[in-house]
């Protein structure tokens, strides 16, 4: 399918805010945007994929001795609210322990919460406080991850769930695939039909007709720091609003999907602007049978479940797949 896209330009520019941040800050600057693509160059099909291995490849430090996150200087970024305070200390403690030597791990709460957080947190994490700019926390905290490049200094960013846990080591096959961050995708028609309420919402953001993928197969979200300033920059040309003014007119949770305002999925969003719009930035691995056959450049077998989604929501069994169900039991009783 060739969906679309409407591409109208805007000079407005995301209000800004100054965010308080409990640790040392950085004083290295962002890195340059790589210009977006013109629509005339996307989408691809799955088996005109560009050749991958032909592509620039991130340079890997040789030392044997680095994790992965430190050959690819990760950070990891927390959005926590008071609820799941617990949750997502247990979270990062089990990130520490199977993914060592990120480059930082970092928690964003509402204002409201900082106070407790900031009672409770360890002094080896990050704090920030994020004001409330937002209609509800659903649609804040997508602003947040998406605003992540803002908050961390890492050349990628790791997203960790609040209410997860980290239950395998992490090794770099599970992330990154020719020296390039993994992102898992599948045809919308393969999902469960709760899974589709995403799927129009998805396309309005990212100024398409339609999109055939569904890009939150694994709730391990890595993306380049890059791609995030590169997304809020389309959303705004699109659209010719702010990107804060057109989050304020979507719903973030599948409980209003019947309200008639559109869906936003952050993960989604994002997937789906790195596919039509800048294919080049991670490695595509598709889970449909027929187009992983389709696909001319090797493919990792399998790639590795390493969270386990704690809270066993969305009717997904927190300890399915590889799982490590011993250490669920015991820390969530499931």
């Amino acid at each position: 399918f060739k969906p679309t896209i409407a591409v109208p330009i805007s000079t407005s520019k995301t209000p800004t805010f100054k965010p308080t941040i409990v640790a040392p800050v950085s004083t290295s600057k962002t890195p340059t945007l790589i210009p977006t693509l013109t629509p005339s160059a996307v989408p691809f099909k799955t088996s005109a994929a560009p050749n991958q291995d032909s592509m620039p490849v991130t340079a890997v430090p040789s030392a044997v001795n680095l994790t992965v996150a430190q050959r690819y200087n990760i950070s990891v970024m927390v959005r926590s609210w008071h609820e799941d305070l617990d949750t997502s200390l247990l979270a990062a403690r089990s990130l520490e322990i199977s993914m060592p030597g990120t480059l930082e791990i970092v928690f964003v709460v509402e204002e409201s919460d900082y106070e407790l957080f900031q009672s409770r947190l360890p002094a080896r994490f990050k704090l920030i406080k994020e004001p409330k700019i937002l209609k509800d926390g659903h649609i804040q905290q997508k602003y947040s991850k998406l605003h992540a490049d803002i908050y961390c200094k890492g050349d990628y960013i790791f997203h960790l769930d609040s209410d997860v846990l980290v239950t395998k080591f992490v090794e770099e096959q599970d992330l990154f695939w020719n020296g390039k961050p993994i992102l898992e995708y599948d045809l919308y028609t393969n999902m469960p039909p709760p899974v589709s309420v995403w799927r129009s919402g998805t396309a309005k953001a990212i100024g398409l007709d339609d999109v055939a993928y569904e890009f939150s197969r694994k709730n391990q979200h890595l993306y380049p720091r890059q791609a995030y300033s590169l997304l809020r920059q389309h959303m705004e040309r699109v659209h010719n609003v702010t990107f804060v003014e057109y989050l304020n007119t979507t719903e973030g949770h599948a409980g209003f999907a019947m309200n008639g305002r559109p869906m936003f999925s952050d993960f989604n969003a994002m997937g789906a602007f790195l596919y039509y719009v800048r294919p080049d930035m991670v490695f595509w691995v598709p889970h449909d049978k027929r187009e992983r056959q389709e696909r001319l450049d090797p493919l990792p077998v399998k790639v590795k479940r390493v969270v386990c989604q704690g809270n066993g929501r969305n009717d997904v069994s927190p300890c399915d797949d590889e799982c490590g169900q011993e250490f669920c039991k015991i820390h969530f009783g499931v």
